[in-house]
């Protein structure tokens, strides 16, 4: 493949004078965040009191403080449909997450790798946590999760911080028995995991993927983040480069028995506007990350995608200390919107997802669609735009997506303010673009529903933003700790229309 970079060496010289100015402070002041020495899982216990200084039995006040028999959290979300044997599934993940000693590159680094990421910062502390805790929680999160809905959606994504496979983070034990559980529940076709490259292996692969029913898959999450080595190696620091990823899905590819190839899928995450990059620069860069990995679909007969993870601020990420600066702001959600229409154009709708804005549990702000009138609150076609994303993220449909858009690209003065200031004038988006073609398009009923209920949808919001008033001046008083009332509220006002929301336990206000 082509390894030109995506950013030119003048804007490099540009951005390493910022990180001269900003790096060295951000790691004096973060470093002491994580301890010293690695933690352990518990099948290297023995090794614990020579590390720590303390008996092997024995529990940091962290450690005292969790319950590891409870997941960490236990939700569901949109995600691509799976496609196994000759049966399509619908778009919903089953998301959990159970107590575990954090990433061992995070600690490793003392924090200086995964610039980007704070997923291992509740966790630091943490030095055992035993398997059967681990299974524990993961069984308690399947059966919140089906009593929700009725029934175990079709995904099970076991997703903690760090890499599933590797053993001194996740026993091998509970690597297995969550593989067991999986096996057992009909309504699963396709578990989904996380792991850095260093830690996966065809032999690890084939163990895996024999304990499974033969239909199901099994999916790999890679942080690669960026195909670009600068910014995978010096803004976001990842600890490997690009050519090491290459080699190891090369090596699958070759080991792997060709009967099985469809049997595993290799998703990478896109950290999705770093630090120091335009939003228009973001752009360029998560559709050179879709080309890249139809490139590697091709090569390796192995199916890859793309998840986009738009930018939050999490307190200990290196973009939190930018904000906090007044350096850094996350994106406008219109340029995460802007990756459908312009993967839809080359051809690489199959192989884009997108995270939702809570899949990071503990953030200060995300991205967004800002108000006009006041920045620092919501639009009211934010909602809009992100729950168009998400249900472009279950169906894949891009005139449903259109539908899904009409109101607020025919309506919204936000969208009109974005679109000049990424392209510097009006209609030359991809998603104007797009626009034009659905509507010239002759489309059923489907499509119509779909505007009704957006129109539903503004509606609501309006009446939050402006017959609300109690609630919009608690936010802009207090800012986060207002929120308190925002998850009722929502609930009732849409309620109200026959609408049906389910509340996320993981969300955090």
């Amino acid at each position: 493949m082509s390894k030109s970079p995506l950013i030119s060496a003048a804007r490099i010289t540009e951005i390493r004078h910022q990180m001269n100015l900003w790096h060295k402070e951000w790691e004096k002041d973060f470093s002491s965040f994580f301890r010293e020495t690695s933690p352990i899982a518990d099948h290297h216990r023995p090794r614990l009191e020579s590390l720590f200084g303390r008996p092997a039995n024995s529990v940091s006040k962290q450690e005292q403080e969790i319950n590891a028999s409870e997941p960490v959290w236990a939700t569901f979300a949109t995600a691509n449909p799976v496609i196994a044997g000759r049966e399509r599934y619908p778009g919903i993940r089953a998301c959990v997450a159970f107590h575990k000693v954090p990433c061992s590159f995070k600690m490793q680094t003392k924090g200086h790798g995964c610039l980007h990421c704070a997923l291992s910062m509740a966790n630091r502390n943490v030095t055992f946590i035993k398997s059967s805790e681990q299974i524990a929680a993961i069984k308690t999160a399947i059966k919140s999760i089906t009593a929700k809905l009725g029934r175990m959606p079709p995904i099970l994504e076991v997703l903690p911080d760090g890499s599933f496979l590797n053993p001194e983070e996740v026993p091998l034990a509970t690597q297995e028995n969550i593989f067991r559980i999986a096996a057992a529940e009909n309504d699963i076709v396709q578990i989904s995991i996380e792991s850095r490259p260093e830690y996966i292996s065809v032999e690890r692969i084939l163990h895996l993927l024999h304990i499974l029913r033969d239909e199901q898959i099994m999916e790999i999450y890679i942080g690669l983040e960026s195909i670009d080595p600068f910014i995978l190696n010096h803004i976001i620091k990842k600890g490997f480069t690009v050519e090491r990823f290459e080699e190891k899905m090369d090596e699958i590819a070759h080991q792997l028995p060709n009967n099985l190839k469809k049997r595993i899928t290799i998703s990478v995450y896109h950290f999705f506007n770093p630090p120091y990059l335009t939003e228009k620069e973001s752009i360029e860069s998560a559709i050179a990350m879709s080309r890249q990995m139809r490139e590697y679909a091709h090569r390796t007969k192995i199916p890859f995608s793309v998840k986009y993870e738009p930018a939050v601020i999490s307190k200990g990420t290196f973009q939190w200390y930018l904000f906090e600066h007044g350096k850094y702001t996350p994106p406008n959600y219109f340029s995460i919107a802007e990756i459908i229409p312009l993967a839809y154009f080359e051809g690489l709708s199959g192989h884009i997802k997108f995270g939702q804005r809570d899949d990071i549990d503990d953030f200060q702000s995300t991205a967004s669609i800002p108000s006009l009138e006041n920045p620092q609150m919501f639009s009211i076609f934010d909602f809009m735009v992100y729950n168009a994303v998400q249900r472009f993220n279950a169906d894949q449909d891009i005139w449903m997506f259109c539908a899904d858009m009409s109101v607020v690209l025919e309506d919204s003065p936000e969208f009109r303010v974005w679109e000049e200031a990424i392209y510097g004038k009006q209609g030359e988006s991809a998603l104007s673009r797009i626009f034009a073609e659905y509507k010239q398009k002759i489309l059923g009923d489907n499509y119509k529903s779909r505007i009704a209920f957006q129109k539903k949808v503004g509606r609501i919001l309006e009446s939050i933003e402006y017959d609300n008033r109690d609630l919009s001046e608690k936010l802009r008083e207090k800012g986060k700790q207002g929120a308190s009332g925002i998850p009722a509220a929502l609930h009732a006002s849409f309620s109200r229309t026959g609408i049906k929301v389910h509340v996320s336990e993981k969300q955090n206000f």
